[in-house]
């Protein structure tokens, strides 16, 4: 199973939009599927743009899916809840919507998975 990149989101509308070119971008040759999981935190005045830009973002790539929730996380719950998807997905690469990915971040991240998997340290 190949891992399933995370991302978590909150009010940042033009890192999000970002981030999710970047991975676009990525290399995902020689993965049969690679899904995608964005987790939007509840925010009142950001979040009716954010879940229109990812309502129309295509995921070429594999299944995306958005989360959303009926209240505020908060930075900390929102963090555990999107690591808590590991039990779900096996493999995740957790990615916060500020960050930006380098084309073979994907390949890399695989590859550490499969050398550190079985570490339980």
């Amino acid at each position: 199973m190949n891992p399933v990149i995370v991302v978590a989101t909150y009010s940042r509308l033009s890192a999000l939009a970002r981030l999710l070119a970047s991975l676009v971008d990525a290399d995902f040759s020689g993965f049969e599927s690679v899904g995608l999981v964005v987790s939007v935190d509840k925010h009142e005045s950001a979040e009716a743009g954010i879940l229109a830009y990812l309502d129309a973002f295509e995921w070429p790539f594999g299944v995306k899916r958005v989360r959303t929730f009926d209240k505020r996380q908060g930075l900390k719950d929102h963090f555990i809840s999107c690591c808590d998807l590991v039990f779900e997905y096996e493999q995740i690469i957790f990615l916060e919507d500020d960050f930006c990915v380098s084309r073979h971040f994907y390949r890399y991240a695989s590859q550490a998975i499969d050398f550190y998997g079985d570490d339980d340290e």
